[in-house]
Parts: C-alpha cells; structure tokens; sequence
C-alpha cells in the first residue's frame, strides 16, 4: 500500500483539482470527515501550517492537466475562512486556465465570518463559476444539532440569505445535504424554491 501523501494541499479526484486550503472551520459537523480519517484516499489533508496563495498556485501548476473539468476550493475546512486568498486564486487561475471551471463547497458562513463584504458579489467578479453550500438540514433547530456551529442558532437562517444572495450573481449555485441526517424531500423542496440545483453528498 502507498504511504499517504501528507500536507496535501491540492488532490485530485476523477477530472478535477481539489484545494485544500485551509483546516480550518466555523462548524463542527457530527458527520465531518476529520472526525472519521486523516484526509481522502491516499491523501493526508491534514495541515501543518496555512498556505500561502503563492504555494497553492505552484501546487495547482504542478498538477494541473489540460483536460481537468473543473477545480475546486473543497478540502479539510472551510475555504472562504480564508476570502481573500480564495479571490486572489480564482482571478489567478482564470487567468492561466480560462478554459477551467472553479467552484467553492462551502458551508454557507461567509457573510457572518466578514458582515461587511459583499461576499456572492466578489466572488462572481473574481470569475467563479459555481458554489456548492450545504444546507444539512431543513430547519434551524436540526442544523444547530448536527453542524454545531460557531455562530449559533441563528446560522441556519444566514446560509438560507447566503444562498439567496449567491442566487443573484453566481451562475450556478447547489444546495447539498449529506445522505441520512436530513430530510431530502424538504431540503429539495428548499432548493427548488429558491431555484437552485439540488445534491446529497
């Protein structure tokens, strides 16, 4: 068996790139991987330190092939911990790889880590292509329960306004809920409503 590939900070998985940016996170979900395994296959996704933009667009270069569908921000912790960075990297690679598709997994915080950014909005203009937000319940008492979240009960109702606002300036936008902690024909009928596609993870 191969070792792991530690401090991993991109991964691939079929046709795309996954960048693991950051361990960081504003939820502690009972389902979340970093509770269960070191990271994803051979991959170790634990990190030692924060990475720098510099050293993930070196990592992305080295790993990059010309027929990769998509590459995304999606790894041991929340990505847009880490907004600027993000911003800064997608303008980077849409420049290098236009061809490439970028999305962001996410857990929906981004307004609440920084109230004062116009999050969906910037992160449109900096060229994303789609964000995947998991709405892991269908009301706020589940989500409190199961993602335990830093900013408390009231987050569920901030991820459904992120989802609206991400609605008006991203071209594609997911809600997603991992299979057997939610109801999924409720959290479908929430995304229809809100005109979104619609995942279980």
């Amino acid at each position: 068996m191969n070792a792991a590939i530690t401090d991993t900070i991109v991964y691939r998985y079929k046709q795309s790139l996954y960048l693991n940016i950051t361990n960081s996170c504003t939820n502690e979900c009972v389902f979340c991987i970093k509770k269960f395994s070191k990271g994803v296959g051979k991959y170790d996704l634990r990190l030692k330190m924060q990475v720098t933009k510099e050293k993930i667009l070196s990592e992305i270069n080295k790993e990059i092939n010309l027929d990769d569908k998509e590459i995304v921000f999606c790894g041991y912790g929340e990505p847009l911990t880490r907004f600027d960075t993000v911003i800064d990297v997608i303008k980077a690679i849409k420049i290098k790889y236009p061809s490439i598709k970028v999305r962001i997994n996410t857990n929906g915080h981004a307004n609440l880590i920084y109230p004062n950014r116009n999050i969906a909005k910037n992160l449109s203009d900096a060229g994303l292509d789609s964000i995947s937000i998991s709405l892991n319940s269908e009301n706020s008492k589940k989500y409190f329960e199961i993602c335990n979240p830093k900013f408390g009960i009231k987050s569920y109702d901030e991820v459904l306004k992120f989802i609206k606002e991400c609605k008006k300036y991203i071209k594609v936008v997911y809600i997603s809920i991992v299979e057997g902690y939610a109801d999924t024909l409720e959290c479908k009928k929430k995304a229809d409503e809100l005109g979104c596609k619609f995942k279980i993870r």
